[in-house]
Parts: structure tokens; C-alpha cells; sequence
């Protein structure tokens, strides 16, 4: 019987850190924008109807919330996965 050698993972341990810090760092950015300049993000991305800079500030906060979580999370790989589904839930019921 030959041994079998095992699967090799999609990402290695440094692109999956580098992936989910670039993802942090974007979420980070975006939600910082939204959260901090609400009036400037609506200005240049936002522009859905009427102006609601209150809303805008709601979604940056969540939005800085969870790039904070996806940068700790590079780092803590029990917490990657939990965190990534947030994302995955977030951003499928956003699509629908």
C-alpha cells in the first residue's frame, strides 16, 4: 500500500495572512471614508438616491469593524474562518 501524501492547501500560511491583511487594510480604509467623511463617500462612490450621510456613517462602522476583525484575524487562525463567514454572509445578502 502507498502512502499517501497529503492534500496540498489552496494558500499557504503567508498568502492567506497577506490576502486577509490586504482585505483588513481595504475594509479598513473604506469604513474609516464612510464612518469619518460620510458627506465625501456619498460624493464620490455613494450617490443612490437622497443623501444620508447618518446611514453612511452606520454602514462605515461596521464596515471599520470588520477590517479591524480581519486584520487581527490574519494573525489569530482560529479566528479566520468565524470572521471570513461574517464577511461571506454579509456580502451574499448584500448581492441578493
Amino acid at each position: 500500500m502507498e502512502a499517501r501524501t497529503p492534500a496540498r492547501p489552496l494558500l499557504d500560511e503567508r498568502t492567506l495572512r497577506i490576502v486577509m491583511l490586504a482585505i483588513g487594510l481595504f475594509h479598513v480604509l473604506l469604513g474609516g471614508w464612510q464612518f469619518l467623511a460620510p458627506g465625501s463617500f456619498f460624493e464620490h462612490v455613494g450617490r443612490y438616491g437622497a443623501e444620508n450621510t447618518h446611514y453612511v456613517g452606520d454602514v462605515g462602522s461596521f464596515t471599520l469593524a470588520f477590517g479591524i476583525a480581519v486584520l487581527l484575524a490574519a494573525g489569530r487562525p482560529s479566528w479566520r474562518a468565524p470572521i471570513l463567514a461574517l464577511g461571506a454572509i454579509w456580502y451574499g445578502l448584500h448581492a441578493i
